[in-house]
C-alpha cells in the first residue's frame, strides 16, 4: 500500500493537449498542400514576360539581319530558329540551352515568325498574318500572348 506521501504521477497527455497538437499539424498540413499543388500567379506572369521578351528579341533579330527569324512551341518546349527554318535553332541570349522548356504543366503549340519588317509571317515567304495568339497554360491556370498583325507589336 502507498503512503500517504507518495505523490501520484500521471503519464501521458491530457486532451487539450492533443486537440491542440492536432490543430497546429492541421494548419501546418494545409498551407503546405496548398502550395505544393497551386500555382503561384506570380509564377505564371513571369513566365509570360519571358515568352514575350523571347519574341521581341527574334523580332529585333529579324529587322536587323534582314533574315526570317521566329520561335516554335512544340508543347512543353520552345526555341529559337531563324532563315524561316525550325530546324536551324540558335540559344536565346543568356540560356544554356537551345530549346526552353516551359514550367511543369506547361503547354503551348505555336509557331510565330517575322519578316524583315518585324511583322508576324506565316512562313519563309514572309506573307503577313493576322495576329497571332499564344495561349499558355501552367500548372491549370492560363495565360495569353497576343502579337499584333502589321505591328508584331507584343504588349
Amino acid at each position: 500500500m502507498k503512503g500517504s506521501g507518495s505523490k501520484r504521477r500521471y503519464r501521458g497527455f491530457t486532451l487539450i493537449e492533443l486537440v491542440v497538437t492536432i490543430l497546429i499539424v492541421a494548419i501546418v498540413a494545409s498551407v503546405a498542400l496548398t502550395r505544393i499543388f497551386s500555382v503561384n500567379p506570380v509564377e505564371l506572369s513571369s513566365q509570360i514576360d519571358k515568352i514575350k521578351s523571347h519574341l521581341r528579341y527574334a523580332q529585333m533579330r529579324s529587322m536587323n539581319d534582314n533574315l526570317i527569324w521566329g520561335i516554335y512551341f512544340s508543347g512543353t518546349e520552345y526555341s529559337l530558329f531563324r532563315k524561316g527554318d525550325i530546324t536551324d535553332t540558335l540559344r536565346f541570349p543568356g540560356e544554356d540551352s537551345v530549346t526552353l522548356s516551359l514550367p511543369p504543366g506547361g503547354n503551348s503549340t505555336a509557331t510565330v515568325t517575322f519578316d524583315t519588317w518585324g511583322r508576324p509571317s506565316e512562313d519563309a515567304s514572309a506573307s503577313p498574318l493576322a495576329a497571332v495568339d499564344i495561349s499558355l497554360k501552367i500548372g491549370g491556370k492560363s495565360g495569353a500572348i497576343t502579337v499584333f498583325k502589321n505591328t508584331g507589336y507584343v504588349p
